[in-house]
C-alpha cells in the first residue's frame, strides 16, 4: 500500500499520530479526525498480515461492525477489547500490547515530522 502521511493533533494537544491512505480508506477516517495509537497498531498489524477487518474481528471474537467502529474512532475501545485484540496479536499482556501501540505510534509520527522538515 502507498502511505501518504496524514497528521492529525488529538485536542489534548499530546502525540501527533499517522495513518495510511489504505488505512483512511479502509476504516473511513477523515483527513482531520486523530487517531489514536491502538487504532494505528490494529491497522498496521493487519496491514502487514494482510487480513481484513472481517477476517481479524472474527478471529478475535468482536463483532465486525464494533471493530469498525473503533477503528474509525467513533467509539473507544474497552480493556476487555484491548486484552482479546492483544492476545490475538500474539501480545503477552494487554500493557505489552498498549506499549507496542505508542511505539509504533511515535516512531510513525517521528518519521512523519522528519519526512515533512525535507519537504
Amino acid at each position: 500500500h502507498d502511505a501518504l502521511p496524514i497528521l492529525t493533533r488529538p485536542r489534548n494537544g499530546s502525540l501527533i499520530h499517522l495513518v495510511t491512505q489504505s488505512w483512511v480508506s479502509e476504516i473511513g477516517l477523515t483527513r482531520r479526525q486523530a487517531v489514536n495509537p491502538l487504532q494505528i497498531e490494529i491497522s498496521a498489524r493487519l496491514d502487514e498480515s494482510g487480513r481484513s477487518i472481517r477476517e481479524f474481528a472474527e478471529a478475535v471474537g468482536i463483532p465486525n461492525s464494533t471493530l469498525q467502529r473503533k477503528l474509525a474512532g467513533n467509539s473507544e475501545f474497552t480493556l476487555k477489547e484491548v486484552a482479546m485484540i492483544g492476545r490475538a496479536l500474539g501480545y503477552q499482556s494487554p500493557s505489552a500490547f498498549m506499549h507496542a501501540a505508542e511505539r509504533r505510534a511515535e516512531e510513525s509520527a517521528l518519521a512523519a515530522a522528519q519526512g515533512e522538515v525535507a519537504r
